[in-house]
């Protein structure tokens, strides 16, 4: 799936997906916000809403070559949002979203631009909180561009957000990699060890580590 292509139109396409009402779209792979003069954004909201890729296409992502299953902003501007319940499912379970990607090459394509990829969960930076959706991936990872995990949900410290895999405080941690940006919109905070402890990464190559999984309030 390729939502806001920017190869579609001139100057480029615009696009946007709303995943609500127990929908559900399943894809090989997906990009959203594709190559530059593009801009794309998708909405995964409510219980039983999701957005699934289940394959992944091999492709060269700022140098490195593997298997390309879910990124926000390739070579241009992308936003994903996931709300109050909605599940974006990822390799099920073992795949990484990729944010602010630079460089790709799939094919015989190749698209360079500046990549920008914010994952939402809850409301967006500029909208009202909301309860946070479920990331069942393994992993969210930034490459040469600039990528943001940007949380506003209504969590607080009796009825806490747990960003694992499954959503609950005994689910498996999303790993946040590279040099991606973490922001808390709604003012809650990271709660202290030994509930969960947060290391920063030194370099590109290090990992958010959480141990046991976030939890905010």
């Amino acid at each position: 799936m390729l939502l806001g292509d920017g190869t579609a139109n001139s100057p480029g396409g615009i696009g946007s997906l709303a995943i609500t009402n127990s929908g559900l779209v399943a894809t090989n792979w997906s990009l959203i916000g594709a190559f530059p003069g593009g801009n794309g954004s998708a909405l995964v909201d409510g219980a039983g809403s999701a957005l699934t890729t289940s394959d992944g296409v091999s492709a060269t992502v700022d140098g490195t070559a593997g298997n390309l299953a879910l990124a926000v902003g390739v070579a241009t501007t992308g936003s994903l949002t996931i709300s109050n319940g909605g599940t974006v499912t990822v390799l099920n379970g073992t795949g990484t979203v990729g944010l602010g990607v630079n460089s790709i090459s799939v094919g015989s394509f190749s698209f360079t631009g500046p990549g920008v990829g914010t994952l939402n969960i809850g409301g967006s930076a500029t909208g009202s909180s909301a309860v946070g959706g479920i990331l069942n991936a393994a992993a969210v990872w930034t490459g040469n561009g600039s990528g943001t995990v940007q949380f506003n949900t209504n969590a607080t410290a009796t009825t806490p957000y747990y960003f694992t895999q499954n959503g609950t405080s005994r689910g498996t941690g999303v790993v946040i990699t590279g040099p991606t940006q973490v922001t808390n919109t709604a003012g809650f905070k990271f709660s202290s060890v030994p509930t969960a402890t947060l290391a920063r990464p030194r370099s590109k190559a290090a990992r958010w580590r959480t141990e046991p999984p976030m939890r905010f309030r």
